[in-house]
């Protein structure tokens, strides 16, 4: 129960009953979420070579793209994190584009680079 708690689970429970009842249950939709992790690059006109881009801006949407469910802003490595996200189709938007994404019913996903062109 330790571990669920650890990981931001919301135990609410009017008992010692409930309160394990409750932790199973938010153990095992906490066993659906997904938590992802993708990295935004760089390519100018004059170079191959990807670079990650730093500070800039990703949004996780719904799959229709109207509403924002998450926005991160990409470190000095590129990277950027969504944690515990349901199964189910998505979109990511950075630097004015927006990709597709499905989510799969697994702990962790990684996503493909995004590669920006300057």
């Amino acid at each position: 129960m330790h571990d669920v708690i650890r990981r931001g689970a919301r135990i609410r429970a009017l008992g010692v009953a409930a309160a394990v009842g409750a932790g199973m249950l938010c153990f095992a939709a906490g066993a659906a979420a997904t938590d992802l992790r993708g990295r935004v690059e760089g390519q100018g006109q004059y170079s191959s070579i990807p670079t990650p881009v730093n500070g800039t801006w990703v949004e996780l949407t719904d799959a229709s793209g109207q509403r924002v469910l998450a926005r991160y802003y990409t470190g000095p490595d590129g990277m950027y994190y969504f944690r515990n996200i349901a199964p189910g189709n998505y979109q990511i938007r950075t630097g004015g584009r927006a990709y597709p994404l499905m989510v799969q019913p697994r702990p962790a996903q990684d996503i493909a680079p995004i590669r920006l062109r300057f």
